[in-house]
């Protein structure tokens, strides 16, 4: 009997498509989710030449979804893995801090959030509290500097005559019968000058003023300007100016009494002389 060689006669799975390998006929191979099959040796021959390939399979459109399956069962704990390496240290972050317009700055960047919340309403007045216990008595304030003299205001009218005195010898030492134009006060005393007529007077104080010190002289000025010196007193009365000087007027009697009234900042005496006319 004859043989007849009739070649290759069934299909060969060749798996994926590999474009450098040779595929022979009848050769299948699976590409893009279709099947092909080989018509004719090739190699490097996309699947879309027909002349040598023919589509078997065409990939099909996507199937609905099915139903959720059953949960599976756990599975074994997996071996532990190794520890990771540490990682670096991060930067420093940067500290926030209030700007001068009252929000938080990062660094120079204004975040536009204020620091303090909004001002809330008014609440409603709380009942008076207990009255506490009286404080200690603050300790005295110092004494104030005198205040500016003010005008000397008009001459007002004589007055009555008063009712005579009690006796004064307690308060003052009287000296009388003095004559001349220079006298020497001494504290609590009364001096008073008998001479007929004063044109010029030098009226003389202790060196050393108590502050309790006082006296007083009375004297007749003459018909010429009369001129009365007397450093560190203020003059106040008839005929004192209203920078208080004491100008004594022609045919007068004066009566004078002069008086400490305290102490200035340099601890000097401050000395008041008051001028009557009689």
């Amino acid at each position: 009997m004859a043989t007849t060689i009739l070649g290759k006669v069934s299909i060969s799975p060749k798996g994926d498509y590999d474009e450098t390998s040779s595929y022979e006929v009848l050769d299948a191979v699976r590409f893009g989710g279709s099947s092909y099959l080989c018509l004719m040796p090739c190699t490097g021959i996309p699947v879309t030449d027909k002349a040598y390939w023919m589509c078997l399979a065409e990939k099909g459109d996507t199937g609905a979804k099915g139903e959720k399956g059953d949960k599976g069962d756990r599975g074994e704990t997996g071996t532990p893995g190794k520890d990771g390496q540490d990682g670096q240290d991060g930067d420093n972050g940067i500290t926030p801090h209030i700007g001068e317009n009252g929000n938080w700055y990062l660094g120079e960047t204004d975040t536009q959030k204020p620091s303090r919340g909004a001002k809330g309403d008014r609440g409603e007045k709380g009942d008076r509290g207990i009255q506490g216990e009286q404080g200690i008595q603050g300790a005295k304030g110092e004494q104030g500097e005198q205040g500016i003299q003010g005008v000397k205001g008009d001459k007002g009218e004589k007055g009555d005559k008063g009712e005579p005195g009690a006796d004064g010898l307690d308060i003052f030492t009287v000296q009388n019968g003095i004559t001349g134009s220079s006298l020497v006060l001494t504290d609590h005393t009364d001096t008073r000058l008998t001479a007929a007529a004063v044109t010029a007077l030098t009226v003389t104080l202790p060196e050393t003023i108590p502050d309790t010190y006082a006296a007083a002289f009375s004297f007749v000025s003459g018909a010429a300007a009369t001129v009365l010196t007397a450093s560190g007193i203020k003059w106040q009365g008839a005929d004192c100016n209203a920078s208080g000087v004491f100008i004594p007027a022609a045919n007068t009697n004066y009566e004078v009494s002069v008086k400490c009234i305290g102490f200035d900042a340099d601890n000097q005496p401050i000395l008041v002389a008051r001028v009557g006319v009689f």
